[in-house]
């Protein structure tokens, strides 16, 4: 049987979800990781694939200014580029 090893920044993230339903990992990901990522998601923004946030369903979406400011772009599991990979 091959022995099972503990992530310590895995149980770190489980305990603090227990405990407070959050968790706060600084170095979760790399200097290097977030960059790519950032780089990623800037160009996206760029090309306008971010859109106004919304709230309600995909039946009943509304853009309330005063409620939401933020523009969100869904990152897809299957269509992802090297950078999300590291995110996933």
């Amino acid at each position: 049987m091959s022995e099972f090893t503990l992530n310590p920044i895995y149980e770190k993230v489980i305990a603090d979800l227990l405990a407070q339903q959050y968790s706060v990992v600084d170095t979760f990901f790399s200097n290097e990781e977030v960059e790519n990522l950032r780089e990623s998601l800037l160009q996206k923004y760029n090309e306008n694939e971010f859109k106004k946030a919304a709230i309600g369903n995909q039946f009943n979406e509304t853009i309330v200014k005063t409620i939401r400011g933020d523009f969100i772009s869904w990152i897809d599991e299957i269509e992802k580029n090297k950078a999300e990979t590291a995110f996933f």
